[in-house]
């Protein structure tokens, strides 16, 4: 369950990561128009930087936590394989491999287990952006809502 709250915490840092090209994009505009007053431009800018470093504790923390539950997750897993070893007879260990060899194979396949915690909710969260910006994209070129542009014969 811990996996799944940090999981949402990455999730508020992918929305927060959407939101700062809308701010400058905005910050930009401002200051190409030249009746825009200091102050907007000053709460614009505080609120790019609140929500970049928003963003980056968010990001930190996620990744902190699923790395410890993959660090819970190999030691689980190591513990249950060694116990397995130790159960295991001498006859059936000595005629193909040692026990150094088989624990060697596990600490080798387990090191990828942290690598894999610590990605797992980016799997999920890679089709959110995408949408996002083809949404965007397609409404400001008008193919996608109306069908394309009709005033220019294109029917």
């Amino acid at each position: 369950m811990k996996y799944i709250g940090w999981g949402l915490i990455f999730f508020g840092h992918t929305i927060l990561n959407d939101i700062v090209p809308v701010l400058l994009a905005s910050l930009i505009q401002q200051f190409s128009t030249p009746s825009t007053k200091t102050s907007e431009l000053c709460i614009t800018s505080l609120t790019l930087i609140f929500v970049t470093l928003a963003s980056s504790i968010l990001r930190h923390h996620s990744s902190f936590g699923m790395l410890q539950c993959g660090i819970r997750i190999r030691a689980a897993i190591s513990a249950l394989v060694y116990r397995k070893i130790l159960k295991l007879s001498q006859n059936v260990l000595g005629r193909s491999t040692s026990a150094g060899q088989i624990i060697n194979l596990l600490s080798n396949d387990l090191s990828r287990i942290d690598t894999m915690v610590t990605f797992m909710h980016v799997f999920w969260d890679t089709a959110h952006p995408s949408r996002y910006y083809l949404l965007v994209d397609l409404e400001a070129s008008g193919s996608f809502f109306s069908g394309g542009n009709i005033s220019d014969g294109d029917v």
